[in-house]
């Protein structure tokens, strides 16, 4: 199905997550803020896509769902204002670290709205190559981005629209929210980290 298609190419600015589909995640309230925030004005975001990376874990099937139902009411609202209307929120599946790194690299944002973390890897690889990123304030996640990440509620899905949109309309932040990142970054030993997120 279209759902889980596998993208060999990324062209649009897009906001990524990498990390296993369950609920602990919070992938759902993800994609309703990222919905929030593409028809907060269409026009100017339709070229943003959401693209979401990793392995399926426990009870995926209503994240799953909840990305089909979203895409259909962003392509609704879309083909009314006459708007491209292709499939805008995009699983593409396990990647490889090759992939991962590109794919970090690439973004326009990283968002981690998890309910709980023991570590957060993935946020702090993305500190790494200065993007921007959009996570939670719960577990362990405020101990590992300090202040160079946008932390949220994760069960606050309009802060996180509106930390969404502050990341492409205020360019002055996000350059110094990208600085931030990559100086925090460095700080960590990654052989530790690693450890602390298996251990997790």
């Amino acid at each position: 199905d279209s759902v889980s298609r596998v993208a060999t190419s990324i062209e649009r600015p897009y906001i990524f997550y990498i990390g296993t589909i369950e609920p602990r995640k919070n992938l759902e309230a993800a994609i309703d803020a990222f919905v929030m925030f593409a028809l907060s004005d269409p026009t100017r975001f339709i070229d943003t896509d959401f693209v979401i990376a990793g392995g399926k874990g426990w009870k995926f099937a209503t994240i799953f769902e909840a990305m089909r139902r979203l895409n259909a009411l962003l392509s609704s609202a879309s083909n009314k204002q006459n708007l491209d209307s292709r499939e805008r929120i995009r699983y593409i599946g396990y990647v490889s670290a090759d992939k991962k790194n590109s794919l970090l690299q690439g973004c326009s944002a990283f968002i981690f709205p998890s309910l709980h973390e023991g570590f957060g890897l993935p946020a702090l690889e993305a500190m790494s190559f200065g993007r921007p990123v959009i996570c939670s304030n719960a577990g362990a996640l405020p101990e590992v981005v300090g202040d160079a990440a946008i932390m949220v509620d994760p069960r606050d899905v309009k802060g996180i629209a509106a930390a969404i949109e502050r990341v492409f309309v205020d360019r002055n932040f996000s350059r110094a929210l990208s600085d931030k990142a990559m100086k925090r970054a460095a700080m960590f030993d990654w052989g530790t980290a690693a450890r602390k997120t298996i251990a997790s």
